[in-house]
């Protein structure tokens, strides 16, 4: 092999790395797009959760966005956390921690927390405890936050039944 074709390889084999480089870098800043609220419509979301009619603290409530017709991206997820009268308000899942939930059909997820998760602050008084029966542990409801949001997003949960609402 001669000394020109010798280049010529290395600048190819250079050129290849580059262009992997580049596509690697491409491809990682896409999966970033629509990790916060840009390009999603975002409104304000609070309700509550009952059982038997009795608030129930302590829970985790998680809303997560369908996908939209001809997207693939649904937008960022929501969470919140009962407090002791069984209130919550959504955020999203992002770094910014922007109040509120993508706007669009989507589903809402109910869970006690584990052991060692609690909210991040202090918002759920002390002895507070999971009210949670097993039959509603990881229910889902289909939810959508409309365009102005909502302060009803209830969820009346019953003992052998559940049902949620949103107006």
């Amino acid at each position: 092999m001669d000394e020109a074709t010798r280049i010529r390889e290395g600048m190819q084999t250079c050129r290849s790395r580059c262009a992997n480089r580049l596509m690697l870098a491409l491809v990682s800043s896409m999966g970033m797009i629509g990790c916060g609220s840009q390009g999603f419509e975002v409104a304000p979301v609070s309700g509550s959760v009952t059982l038997d009619g009795k608030p129930v603290g302590g829970l985790i409530v998680n809303f997560q966005p369908a996908s939209k017709e001809g997207s693939i991206e649904p937008g960022p997820g929501a969470y919140a956390w009962t407090d002791g009268g069984g209130r919550f308000t959504m955020a999203l899942i992002s770094e910014k921690k922007q109040a509120g939930a993508v706007v669009g059909k989507g589903r809402v997820t109910l869970s006690s927390p584990l052991p060692d998760q609690k909210p991040d602050d202090d918002r759920i008084p002390k002895g507070v405890k999971n009210l949670l029966p097993p039959e509603h542990e990881g229910k889902s409801f289909e939810f959508e936050v409309p365009a102005k949001g909502t302060n009803k997003a209830d969820f009346a949960l019953t003992t052998g039944g559940a049902k949620g609402t949103n107006r």
